[in-house]
């Protein structure tokens, strides 16, 4: 996240810092010179020291060119020279133009230089005013107006403003320092800012109003109104603590804590901005122990504000994941993977406008995010109460699912899914949701329901007489929405009200108006007026065959392969059935068989073949022609003719041996 980058600047606050603790060994040269002038009250130099009579104004001793040098085991600590030493009666040691060395063992030297100093050998009290200058960790200075040790020593604190600069990147100011040697702890206060100079290859800024580093506890603490910039990359929270290594150069972790918000932005190689913002009460920062590229970023909330990660991409598409808990590795400052948990769970796509446009929800119990190598999101998984919702579609009740970010895909697992639509609904134990495509894909057992007006192809055909949706079952079903079309397969059931449909598969396509259905097809449906038998219950048309078709523009249902029609105890069966339709769609008008037609009507004991049979619905009477048209009755009666007329309603037959003029097969 926008922390990653941190390392360089922590690196420099800690130089900063430790170079202000030098100004705890002046302190303690400073107390030493005081008392080598309380104990000899000669000078240890190499200068022209005068010694001074008493003199009115107090004056015991005063000398000019003072040099002091502290030894330990033959090697040189620290070096103090001044132009002018004076000491007074109550044991006070002015030194004028101050210049103080200190001598690491490894060789470098540091510097600090002062118009004035003050030591007082009895309550070990000691101020250096005037330009106090720090220098010589690299290009590294510090300046202040003045500085005042107390507490026997143990305490230095800065009477002014503290200025530091670390050329030739870095600069900075606080209201007030504060050395602590007991604790070994540095306080910079009141106001602390560190800027990287003008013409930065990186730009680098930190403020806050109290900045704290224990040196022992090698831990750095930021408090109050803190800000981090670093690059692209920028953190702002109420508490940071950065926490080093015994090598006091590498990070070993980072907390925020308090209203913590950041972004960071990179450019892409075709010139296009991806950001990445979080927010949330607290965040951690870990680098890998075995990977220096790789850290682990742990972002928390809270019950009432959830933590959030936004992620924008070049083109302006943007998912901004919500939650209580958020964790993520990055490798090579490239997000490698982002877990999430805690409710609310909350995932949401958007187009990156002045005003978000929203594109979907999704939410979920956890989630965990899978990136490519380009840092770019690949994959994203949920699990328990997974719900998706879409401009399109809402899916809720799958325990886990999965997300293509390239493909735009959802899969959404059980063990049932619901999906709601102004199509109609879907409830399957998996659901296949493709957003470009507006592809739906259920399985294993599908429920579905379509709306009135949504699947006309299906609701004005007979089959979709009645009030209400339209239900389906099937074990397989497809939803398009370009073009509008759905299929449904395996063990196909559709009904409304009293009208069924059975097949193995059953095709709609709204923007052909065309209906089909294959393997066992059976249909179940009334006319209107609903036809009633002798006991005057109503008699539904039962139609079986191996294919369907229904084609809206043309009015027609086609049956074909073994077609069987039953009425009322009655049979029809031929190869194909032409089934033509009133203008509403829903009524038969007429019923044509072609092909082995064969009629028989068991009450009446008779069976009648032919190669067409018209059977008129309204006027409830049936026309057989054909070559040979032929009726047998239970008395062995043989009738042969071309053209024979039953009415069903009257139970009465004619056969002919030519085809009225104006019928027609």
């Amino acid at each position: 996240m926008a922390v990653v980058r941190a390392r360089n600047p922590v690196i420099w606050i800690r130089r900063i810092l430790l170079a202000l603790g030098l100004l705890g060994v002046l302190a303690v040269g400073l107390l030493l010179v005081a008392y080598k002038f309380g104990t000899s009250g000669l000078d240890d130099g190499e200068g022209d020291t005068q010694a001074a009579a008493k003199t009115e104004q107090g004056t015991v001793t005063s000398g000019e060119g003072f040099t002091f040098v502290q030894t330990i085991d033959g090697r040189q600590v620290f070096h103090i020279q001044a132009e002018r030493n004076l000491r007074d009666r109550e044991d006070t040691t002015y030194l004028e133009t101050v210049i103080l060395d200190i001598f690491r063992e490894d060789g470098e030297t540091y510097r600090v230089t002062s118009n004035n100093a003050r030591v007082n050998e009895t309550t070990w009290q000691a101020r250096l005013e005037g330009d106090v200058v720090v220098s010589g960790w690299g290009d590294l200075e510090l300046e202040a107006r003045a500085f005042d040790l107390q507490q026997g020593g143990q305490l230095l604190v800065s009477s002014g403003a503290v200025e530091f600069r670390y050329p030739p990147n870095l600069e900075g100011r606080a209201t007030a320092l504060r050395i602590d040697r007991l604790t070994d702890t540095i306080i910079l206060s009141g106001g602390v800012h560190i800027r990287s100079v003008a013409g930065a290859e990186t730009p680098m800024r930190l403020d806050c109003e109290r900045l704290v580093y224990r040196r022992g506890e090698s831990v750095i603490r930021a408090r109050d109104d803190v800000f981090i910039k670093f690059g692209n990359q920028e953190l702002s929270t109420r508490a940071l603590t950065i926490n080093l290594l015994d090598d006091q150069k590498s990070l070993r972790s980072l907390r925020a804590r308090f209203d913590v918000r950041g972004t960071a932005r990179t450019m892409t190689e075709f010139g296009g901005e991806t950001s990445i913002g979080f927010s949330g009460e607290s965040l951690e920062l870990e680098p890998s122990p075995e990977d220096p590229t790789s850290k682990t970023v742990k972002l928390e909330g809270t019950d009432n504000t959830p933590a959030v990660l936004k992620l924008v991409d070049a083109g302006g598409l943007g998912r901004a994941m919500r939650a209580r808990y958020l964790e993520s590795r990055i490798t090579n400052d490239q997000p490698v993977f982002i877990r999430g948990s805690g409710e609310p769970l909350v995932i949401d796509e958007f187009l990156d406008l002045p005003k978000p446009h929203p594109l979907r929800q999704v939410c979920a119990n956890s989630v965990s995010a899978r990136f490519l190598t380009d840092g770019s999101l690949s994959q994203i998984f949920l699990e328990e109460r997974v719900e998706l919702w879409n401009p399109d579609v809402y899916i809720s009740g799958g325990s886990k699912a999965q997300l293509g970010i390239a493909s735009g895909q959802v899969i959404i697992e059980g063990p049932e899914v619901e999906l709601f639509s102004e199509r109609g609904d879907l409830a399957a134990p998996r659901i296949t949701y493709t957003r470009e495509s507006g592809l739906i894909r259920a399985e294993s057992g599908v429920r579905a329901s379509l709306e009135p007006g949504t699947a006309t192809a299906l609701e004005q055909s007979p089959f979709g007489q009645g009030q209400g949706p339209i239900r389906v079952e099937s074990e397989e079903a497809f939803y398009t929405s370009e073009p509008s079309a759905f299929t449904f397969s395996g063990g196909v059931r559709a009904w409304r009200d009293e009208n069924l449909l059975l097949a193995e598969q059953l095709r709609a396509d709204e923007s052909t108006q065309e209906m089909a259905a294959s393997g066992g097809v059976r249909t179940l449906w009334f006319t209107t007026p609903k036809t009633t038998g002798s006991d005057g219950v109503r008699q539904p048309i039962e139609v079986t065959a191996d294919l369907l078709s229904y084609h809206r523009l043309d009015n027609v249902v086609i049956y074909s392969g073994s077609v069987r029609v039953e009425q009322e105890k009655r049979t029809l069966t031929c190869g194909e059935l032409s089934v033509e339709l009133e203008g509403n769609g829903q009524d038969a008008k007429a019923m044509t068989c072609r092909r082995n037609v064969e009629m028989i009507d068991p009450e009446a004991d008779r069976r009648i073949s032919g190669d067409v049979a018209v059977y008129t619905v309204q006027e409830d009477r049936v026309e057989v022609f054909g070559e040979q048209v032929l009726l047998l009755d239970s008395q062995s009666n043989r009738l042969e003719g071309k053209y024979l007329l039953y009415n069903l309603g009257a139970g009465t037959v004619q056969i002919r041996s030519r085809v009225p003029e104006l019928a027609k097969p």
